[in-house]
C-alpha cells in the first residue's frame, strides 16, 4: 500500500510540474500574442498613414496634371490662332 502511495505521490508531483510548465508556456504565449498584436497595430497605423499620404500625393499630381493640360490646351489654341494669321505657303 505504501508503494502505491509513493507511486501516486510521484505521479501527482509530475502532474503538478506539468501544470507549472504549461502555465509558464501559456504566460509566454500571452506575452508573444500581446507583442504581435502591438506590432500588428503599429503596422496598421503606418499603413493607414502611408495610404493617406499617397492619396494626398495622387490628388496633388492629378491637380498638377489638370493645370498643365489646361496650359498646354491654351498654348495650343494661341499657337493655332497665330498660325492662321500667316499666309498659307501651299497656296502662295
Amino acid at each position: 500500500m505504501e508503494e502505491e502511495l509513493k507511486l501516486l505521490e510521484e505521479k501527482i508531483n509530475q502532474f503538478v510540474q506539468l501544470c507549472h510548465r504549461q502555465r509558464a508556456e501559456i504566460i509566454q504565449l500571452r506575452v508573444q500574442l500581446a507583442e504581435s498584436a502591438s506590432e500588428n497595430k503599429n503596422l496598421s497605423d503606418r499603413h493607414h498613414t502611408e495610404s493617406t499620404q499617397l492619396r494626398e500625393q495622387l490628388a496633388e499630381a492629378n491637380s498638377e496634371n489638370k493645370n498643365l493640360s489646361e496650359k498646354i490646351n491654351g498654348a495650343s489654341s494661341r499657337l493655332e490662332s497665330l498660325l492662321t494669321q500667316f499666309p498659307d505657303h501651299n497656296n502662295g
